[in-house]
């Protein structure tokens, strides 16, 4: 059988033309080759970006958590420096006009929409609020007010120019977060 199998195989290849015969491994090879590296190119291609992808995510979460930390750090330090100024005496928080130049300059200092501001047991709440645009405002509740909420446009020199606006509210006394 193998000898039968051999001949058949002479009188078929003996048939072929030469061209074909010298044609057919030469391109097998390079179809092989083409694909081994097409493959790996591929296989080191998805690697390479794996690894590009992963670094990137580290690095946003790192730049995220940093941001993060900084801006939720400011509430932080202002109640630091206000605690500190209060403590030593620099500032007396029943004096209302120390207390909004005190709050005019730490608002100067800080971030748009951040807010200043100091409440007392009566409920009574004083303070200074930087816009977006970087307009000051001052903020006032108190029995002068009739506790109403009271928004002031501040000047250059931190100086309540004009009433923006007046809404009534609820005294802050009565809140669960200021009895807390």
């Amino acid at each position: 059988m193998p000898t039968r199998l051999i001949q058949t195989f002479r009188s078929n290849f003996s048939r072929l033309p030469l061209s074909t015969v010298l044609t057919v491994p030469f391109v097998l090879q390079t179809v092989g080759a083409v694909g081994l590296v097409g493959w790996l190119s591929w296989h080191n291609g998805r690697n390479s970006l794996e690894r590009l992808a992963t670094k990137l995510s580290n690095q946003t979460t790192a730049r995220i958590q940093n941001h993060l930390e900084s801006h939720l750090n400011i509430p932080y330090r202002l109640n630091q420096t206000f605690e500190a100024t209060i403590t030593s005496g620099a500032v007396d928080v029943e004096d209302d006009s120390a207390l909004q130049t005190f709050f005019w300059y730490q608002a100067q200092r800080n971030q748009p929409s951040t807010t200043v501001a100091y409440s007392n047991q009566l409920g009574e709440v004083l303070g200074i609020h930087k816009t977006i645009d970087g307009q000051f405002l001052l903020l006032r509740q108190n029995e002068l007010t009739n506790f109403h909420w009271n928004t002031y446009r501040l000047d250059e020199t931190g100086q309540s120019v004009e009433l923006l606006k007046s809404v009534p509210s609820s005294e802050q006394r009565y809140r669960s977060w200021h009895q807390a």
